[in-house]
């Protein structure tokens, strides 16, 4: 498709992924003197097939591109993670923000879990796991608390 684009559509479709509006993406492609001259020759050239369907295709090539990066920078995270911090103590520590009883806390908690689980769905019944055995222990501990208090 791209080769029946012309040098200046290639361009503009260029100026457009790296994160210009399509106004601005002509200004600079088409040496436009005037926005409103740009404006004009956007709405032409993006009404176009062959241009809707390159800057759709170019944009699933960057979207995957990034994703990739995304994956391989999350999965470099999640391997660090794993070295320097069990997954109890990941667990533990997330179970203890979502309990906190601050609002902003527990919902920050609870956003960061269900990522997790949805990034790494084959670990999803480990955590969850070890979730519900820290919460017991903790709501045990709670439960504890108060007998303790009315001992003493």
């Amino acid at each position: 498709m791209s080769e029946d684009l012309t040098k200046k559509e290639k361009l503009a479709v260029e100026f457009v992924l790296q994160g210009d509006n399509r106004t601005e993406a002509c200004f600079k492609a088409y040496e436009c003197k005037d926005r409103n001259s740009a404006g004009v020759v956007a709405n032409k050239i993006f009404k176009k097939t062959k241009v809707k369907n390159e800057l759709t295709k170019r944009q699933a090539e960057v979207n995957k591109e990034l994703t990739n990066k995304l994956a391989t920078r999350t999965v470099k995270l999640v391997e660090i993670v794993e070295r320097h911090a069990p997954r109890n103590e990941i667990a533990k520590k997330i179970a203890e923000h979502i309990m906190s009883g601050d609002k902003r806390v527990s919902l920050g908690a609870i956003d960061t879990y269900l990522k997790l689980r949805d990034e790494f769905p084959s670990q999803t019944t480990k955590v969850a796991g070890l979730f519900a055995n820290v919460i017991a222990q903790t709501e045990q501990e709670e439960a504890k608390e108060p007998e303790a208090s009315k001992d003493g």
